[in-house]
C-alpha cells in the first residue's frame, strides 16, 4: 500500500507539474504576441506620427510660399502703382484744364442737335453725318470746324459732359470702361496750352 500510495503521489506531483509548464508556455506565449502586438502598435502610430508630421511640414511650406509669392505680387503691384503716379505727376502743369474751366456752359436746350442733325428738305437727308453714329461705330475722325467764336469749344465742352456720349461710345465696346480723355488748347495761352506737348501730357 506505501508504494501504490507513493507512485500516486509521484503521478499527482508529476500531472501538476505538466499542467504548471504547459499553462506557464501559454502565458509566455501570450505574453510573446502581446508585446509583439504593442511593438507593432508603437510602430505604427510611429509611421502615423511622421507620416502626419511630413504632410503638416508640406502643407506648412506651400502656404509659406503662397505667402511669400502674394508678397512678392504685392509688391511689385505697389512699385508699379508708384511708377505710374511718378509719371503722371511728372506730366501735369498747373494750366493743364484752365482752358476748359474758362469755357461757359452751353445754355439749357442747346446743342442738343449733335446728336440729332437736322434734316436737308431739299435733298431729304441729314445736314451733316450722324455724330451718334459714328459714335456707335467707333471709325475714323468725325470732325467739328467753325468760324472764331462761333461756339465750338462750348459744344465740344457739352459732348464730353454729355452722358449720351460714354453711352454711344458703349455701344461698340460694351465690356471696357469708358474712358474720355480732352484738352482744350488756348491760342493766347501759355505755351503748354497751346501746343502738341501740353496735349501729349
Amino acid at each position: 500500500m506505501g508504494s501504490v500510495r507513493t507512485s500516486k503521489n509521484a503521478l499527482t506531483r508529476n500531472s501538476a507539474g505538466h499542467w504548471l509548464n504547459t499553462r506557464s508556455l501559454r502565458h509566455s506565449h501570450d505574453l510573446d504576441t502581446l508585446d509583439r502586438n504593442v511593438r507593432d502598435l508603437a510602430l505604427r502610430i510611429e509611421q502615423g506620427v511622421n507620416t502626419t508630421a511630413r504632410l503638416l511640414a508640406d502643407q506648412t511650406s506651400q502656404i509659406l510660399d503662397h505667402f511669400d509669392q502674394r508678397f512678392d505680387e504685392r509688391e511689385r503691384e505697389t512699385e508699379i502703382h508708384q511708377a505710374r503716379q511718378l509719371l503722371i505727376t511728372s506730366l501735369f502743369f498747373p494750366d493743364i484744364e484752365a482752358r476748359e474751366d474758362e469755357i461757359v456752359e452751353a445754355f439749357e436746350g442747346t446743342c442738343r442737335w449733335v446728336f440729332d442733325p437736322p434734316m436737308d428738305e431739299e435733298n431729304n437727308a441729314p445736314k451733316w453725318h450722324s455724330f451718334r453714329q459714328w459714335l456707335e461705330a467707333g471709325k475714323a475722325v468725325y470732325w467739328i470746324s467753325g468760324k472764331p467764336g462761333s461756339g465750338k469749344s462750348t459744344l465740344m465742352k457739352y459732348i464730353v459732359e454729355e452722358p449720351r456720349t460714354a453711352e454711344y461710345l458703349g455701344e461698340w465696346e460694351r465690356d471696357t470702361e469708358i474712358i474720355i480723355v480732352t484738352f482744350f488748347f488756348k491760342d493766347l495761352g501759355t505755351e503748354l496750352q497751346k501746343s502738341v506737348t501740353g496735349l501729349l501730357r
